[in-house]
């Protein structure tokens, strides 16, 4: 092997593991990103699932008063005498 070859040869072992590091710092980042997302959006659901919990609780404390009758007194009625 001459050195220009040699030269040439170690010029694309260069190459290919600047590649394979390129690609490794994209997978990262990528993986990361993801990792971030997934958190942000459990962080949402969380968040919205007290939410949701709450409002529950506060249209089932309003049903009994919403439901109770509004008078105990009897009706009057255009039949009976008074």
């Amino acid at each position: 092997m001459t050195s220009e070859s040699q030269d040439r040869d170690a010029t694309i072992e260069q190459c290919v593991g600047n590649v394979v590091r390129i690609g490794r710092l994209w997978a990262v980042y990528g993986l990361e990103v993801g990792r971030a997302a997934l958190r942000t959006s459990a962080e949402t659901l969380r968040t919205t699932s007290e939410l949701l919990g709450n409002l529950a609780k506060q249209l089932d404390e309003q049903q009994p008063a919403a439901e109770a009758p509004a008078t105990t007194a009897p009706v009057a009625t255009t039949d009976q005498p008074v």
